[in-house]
């Protein structure tokens, strides 16, 4: 395929998902919903989403209800099964048949596509092995190999070492449907060591292009497609999907029907990236699987860790960018912007200024946006989920969400930078307009998605960061002194209720907060906490609006539902009940329930895990330090600025 159109191939194209099947494209029925309440399917599952899960304990654990497989007994009694040969309830009770065990049918079905690839494998190895009898003089070598009791496959790897090979090479000797993994498990070849089960890589690769790559696009997904299934290490290599995989593994739910237990899978996938990780290693795949990594280990609530993957991507970006000549410019624009992304998200919610990462002849490079937009984003979450496709907006969300980020990057470096000069009042006041500007300016494909019927995820992250944005830059003024806060106070008290409204109404209707970005759920809880410190009441009866309480307790539902794939979630809770009781705000009824896993009691936690998840004791932003650097006019010059900046937007 030309290097040209690899950009407009998606993963998914490579590798088919469920959703591509022929029952759904014929059937209008299954077709996205509304809502997940309007299918009673949907509505079980997004309750499954909601069960209590371990929250504050740095490690998820699978619920100890759950049996992979029930004994025969207990599955004609409908009764639970506790999986021990034999179970305890057959122990128990006088059983006319004895306890046994029958092959899960999940399982079955796995064991039987795996004999089917190898098998085959071998045809088509069989095939070139008979093509080259008929056609070549190394029919002597291979009739001799026959005689000796050469294995087909050690025959046909010898063939094509000795340029033999009519059919190409092992990875396309199985079709794409199974996206060559049985041939490359033949050939000897394999990305990980980890699993070479082809179901588990389709579901933790389609969690991660339906979770994690719109939001945090660190890579091109049509390059990194083509060289994952032509065994190339040009856009792919074993680290980067060790890295995919365990992040993926936290977007999974454990169910009954599923044999997959993503906690042992993940930290195993963790095991083997770092077993084949190399620091020094300056290839881009290697900077994209550090950057993934900082995600797996934020959302495991190890921030300082986290970091640290995030720095060396930083430091390793910018060397590669300016050494390496031969990288694709649409690869590197899209790694670099990624990369920036992560550095500047991750400065504002933990209040320090971020390090500087700029290419301008990278970024400016044309990628195919058309094609990007128009790349397939599917609803998936679990194994069996089946939903049409939609377009992804990806080039749209990426490019307008490196503007975003540009604005955000000046605005923390005005306020936390030590070398910035003193904060005026035109200062903060432009950069609320650039803000209003980019807002302003958003194509409706992205700027509606709220009037829409269903706006896609990332398109609703991207606007609750802005709204948040807003926050964090007016925020100081509410304490300054001398400086009327309620100049500024109906501006910062608007966009924290509408980040609420997108989150509330929005997001959670349709997606829960259980697939939501880890990054997202330190700007919930710092919203949360604003309304909660400055605007307790509520002045108005429109249930749209939420008062201080209400606010805590959308805050801790939210990050509830986070607590089931990211452990940092609970630490989180734990920070928002403490804010609220300091603020004498009424707690949710269920505050035990949402705090801590089914049947045990809250985990206690120390400030040194509040250290190791926000790299800091509080999450609260800072604003005694901030204070300092405003301008001593900074109040008096404010009217006539204000003024200005009103005639200069008009």
């Amino acid at each position: 395929m030309p290097q040209k159109d690899l950009e407009k191939v998606p993963f998914r194209t490579i590798r088919p998902s469920v959703a591509d099947n022929s029952a759904s494209a014929s059937n209008p029925s299954q077709s996205m919903p509304e809502t997940t309440s309007s299918d009673p399917r949907l509505k079980h599952r997004a309750d499954e989403g909601r069960d209590p899960a371990p929250v504050l304990s740095k490690r998820r654990r699978v619920p100890v209800s759950i049996t992979r497989n029930a004994c025969v007994n207990c599955k004609k009694a409908r009764a639970k099964c506790d999986g021990n040969k034999p179970c305890s309830r057959c122990t128990t009770r006088a059983e006319s048949s004895p306890c046994v065990y029958e092959v899960h049918i999940k399982h079955a079905k796995e064991e039987l596509m795996k004999q089917i690839r190898e098998l085959r494998t071998k045809n088509q190895l069989s095939e070139l092995i008979f093509k080259t009898l008929q056609s070549s003089e190394k029919a002597p070598d291979i009739l001799r190999a026959i005689r000796n009791g050469d294995s087909i496959e050690s025959i046909a790897e010898s063939l094509e070492q000795d340029g033999f090979s009519p059919i190409g090479s092992p990875s396309s000797a199985v079709g794409g449907s199974e996206y060559e993994l049985g041939a490359q498990i033949m050939s000897g070849f394999s990305w990980t060591t980890v699993t070479h089960d082809s179901s588990t890589f389709d579901h933790l690769f389609q969690l991660y292009f339906a979770w994690v790559h719109p939001v945090s696009t660190l890579f091109s997904e049509g390059h990194f497609a083509d060289s994952y299934k032509n065994q190339s290490q040009k856009h792919c290599s074993s680290p980067l999907v060790n890295a995919m995989c365990a992040l993926a593994c936290h977007f999974h739910t454990q169910s009954e029907d599923s044999e997959l237990d993503s906690d042992q899978l993940g930290a195993q996938f963790s095991e083997a990236f770092l077993a084949g990780f190399e620091p020094d290693d300056k290839s881009i795949t290697t900077i994209q699987a550090a950057a993934v990594m900082f995600l797996v280990e934020l959302g495991r609530g190890y921030g300082l860790r986290a970091s640290s993957y995030l720095r060396l991507a930083t430091e390793s970006i910018a060397e590669h960018a300016a050494s390496s000549k031969d990288e694709l410019p649409c690869v590197l624009k899209q790694t670099i912007q990624g990369i920036r992304c992560l550095i500047v998200e991750w400065a504002q919610v933990t209040f320090q200024f971020p390090s500087t990462l700029k290419f301008h002849d990278v970024e400016d490079t044309h990628d195919g946006e058309t094609s990007l937009d128009n790349m397939s984003w599917y609803l998936y979450r679990y194994e069996d989920d089946q939903y049409q496709p939609q377009s992804s907006l990806l080039a749209t969300m990426n490019r307008e969400k490196a503007k975003l980020i540009g604005i955000i990057h000046n605005v923390s470096m005005m306020i936390w930078s030590p070398q910035s000069n003193a904060i005026t009042a035109r200062h903060v006041l432009e950069q609320y307009g650039e803000f209003v500007a980019w807002r302003a300016a958003l194509p409706p494909t992205l700027g509606d998605a709220e009037t829409s019927t269903q706006a896609l995820p990332h398109v609703l992250s991207l606007l609750i960061l802005y709204d948040y944005s807003i926050v964090q830059l007016l925020c100081p003024l509410l304490e300054l002194e001398g400086f009327p806060s309620s100049l500024v106070e109906e501006v910062v008290w608007s966009r924290a209720q509408h980040a609420l409204l997108l989150l509330e109404r929005h997001y959670r209707v349709y997606y829960t907060c259980r697939y939501q970005p880890a990054l997202q759920m330190f700007v919930i809880l710092n919203i949360c906490n604003l309304i909660a410190r400055f605007f307790p009441a509520k002045p108005t009866n429109d249930l749209s609006i939420k008062d201080g309480s209400e606010a805590v307790t959308i805050g801790m539902e939210a990050l509830h539902e986070s607590s089931i794939g990211f452990p940092a979630a609970g630490a989180l809770q734990e920070l928002l009940r403490r804010s609220a009781a300091a603020c004498s705000l009424k707690l949710p009824a269920n505050v035990d329930y949402l705090a801590a896993p089914e049947g045990n009691s809250r985990t206690p936690l120390s400030y040194n895990d509040f250290i190791d998840v926000c790299t800091r004791p509080s999450y609260h932003q800072p604003l005694w330090g901030v204070r300092k650097k405003f301008d001593g006019e900074f109040a008096e010059d404010w009217p006539a600025e204000s003024k200005g900046a009103a005639e200069r937007a008009e």
